[in-house]
């Protein structure tokens, strides 16, 4: 894929729309695909990891793609606020 398209898709997976395309989920990250990765629920824990390309998820099992869109998203805690402490949360405890 040349670079110039491949630099729209991780704009495209995050923009904040409920557009399917769902026949081109089958091979590319599209938005209703990617909210499912950043979704607060059970269903969608190791989910839907792809950057532009689905497929990948589709072949190891890991794509989630239901017909209805994540009611929760995030990482089930509250952030710090400060800049330093978002980058150092991954690596503290709950």
């Amino acid at each position: 894929m040349p670079k110039n398209r491949q630099f729209y898709f991780p704009f495209l997976a995050h923009a904040n729309t409920r557009i399917t395309l769902r026949p081109l989920s089958a091979v590319f990250v599209t938005p209703a695909f990617h909210h499912w990765h950043h979704a607060d629920e059970p269903a969608a824990v190791n989910r839907n990891y792809g950057a532009v390309l689905s497929i990948w998820d589709w072949l190891f099992r890991t794509a989630h793609l239901p017909r209805t869109m994540p009611t929760r998203y995030g990482i089930g805690r509250e952030l710090p606020a400060d800049w330093i402490g978002q980058l150092t949360a991954p690596f503290r405890g709950r």
